[in-house]
């Protein structure tokens, strides 16, 4: 478990480096800055289940970028599945900056390219991690052909997925064998989620996003510093 908090004893300062120390050893390295001056607190309550690691992430309001810099720092690049409980959407981008995601949507990120995240406000996500190759694996697809940076529905098949993950880390301290028995299928149920949202219809209000990112995919030089 991690759990940061500005106090007497800690400044804002203080603790914004802890934070950012923290969660760059327990997911990717990353640069993370104050959105608003004031008091800051940050936990995070994760499990390890073979190549998935689950974690719930509840925080203040932050700016979190992966640069090429960072990139180049890690070995095997990690697929992130990010699945929106409450609080502030913010905006992310991984090739074209989008509002979201909302309560119950989810979006991938592919560590092994520059994104940036921020929220103004109080969050709470949870974030299924798994390293990417297993995923393209499964699913035949190319890194290029995975739907990052866009916030995907939390209805329909792709929702099914995303609500597994987060009634599956609410098992941690009702159920731990439980919840150990039902994430071994997480690796192929998030594979599947990738799937879907490969093959997403471009229609509704995440079309005009899909074919910006595709546009910004062809284009070099385009993705975040």
């Amino acid at each position: 478990m991690i759990d940061v908090r500005t106090s007497a004893g800690v400044s804002a300062a203080q603790a914004f480096e802890a934070w950012e120390g923290a969660v760059s050893a327990a997911y990717v390295p990353m640069s993370v800055s104050p959105v608003h001056l004031g008091d800051f607190h940050g936990r995070v309550d994760a499990a390890q289940f073979g190549d998935l690691t689950l974690s719930r992430v509840r925080a203040s309001a932050q700016l979190a970028r992966r640069t090429r810099r960072l990139v180049a720092l890690s070995d095997e690049p990690m697929l992130f599945a990010v699945i929106q409980c409450g609080g502030a959407p913010g905006w992310l981008e991984q090739g074209e900056r989008v509002p979201g995601p909302h309560p119950g949507e989810m979006y991938l990120l592919d560590t092994g390219r520059p994104y940036t995240v921020c929220v103004d406000d109080c969050w709470d996500r949870i974030v299924a991690q798994v390293p990417l190759e297993p995923i393209l694996e499964r699913t035949g697809l190319r890194p290029n052909e995975i739907r990052t940076g866009v916030p995907l529905p939390g209805t329909g098949a792709v929702g099914v997925v995303g609500r597994f993950f987060r009634d599956l880390i609410d098992l941690r301290s009702e159920d731990s064998a439980g919840m150990e028995l039902l994430a071994a299928h997480g690796m192929d149920l998030l594979a599947a989620a990738v799937r879907l949202a490969a093959s997403e219809p471009r229609c509704g209000r995440f079309a005009e996003v899909l074919d910006l990112t595709d546009y910004r995919s062809r284009c070099a030089g385009t993705t975040t510093e």
